[in-house]
């Protein structure tokens, strides 16, 4: 990641499914969400809350703010991926609906 090889992302990656599942209003009791906020800086915050909640207002300037030194593809694939609906949980978060929240 950036100008690191062979990177564990799985803390930063559970950070920003975790967020992601509180902007729906879904928390879990055993997650420490300290990490959400040691681990995503508040630019990646607001362009994740706004593609989840208002996807019609997501900026090009929003997505370019966040991660600056990080490459396109590693971008998509740690916040997109983290918006998989593969996950059962996502599913989870579908039967919410828009109610954000965080």
């Amino acid at each position: 990641m950036a100008m690191h090889c062979d990177v564990d992302t799985s803390m930063l990656r559970r950070a920003i499914w975790n967020y992601i599942h509180c902007v729906f209003g879904i928390r879990y009791d055993d997650y420490d969400y300290g990490e959400v906020n040691q681990l995503l800086e508040r630019s990646l915050k607001i362009y994740i809350k706004t593609v989840a909640c208002y996807p019609e207002k997501t900026t090009k300037r929003m997505y370019v703010c966040f991660w600056r030194h990080f490459r396109h593809s590693e971008k998509v694939r740690l916040v997109f991926g983290s918006f998989s609906d593969q996950t059962p949980s996502f599913k989870q978060t579908e039967c919410v609906g828009r109610n954000c929240r965080c």
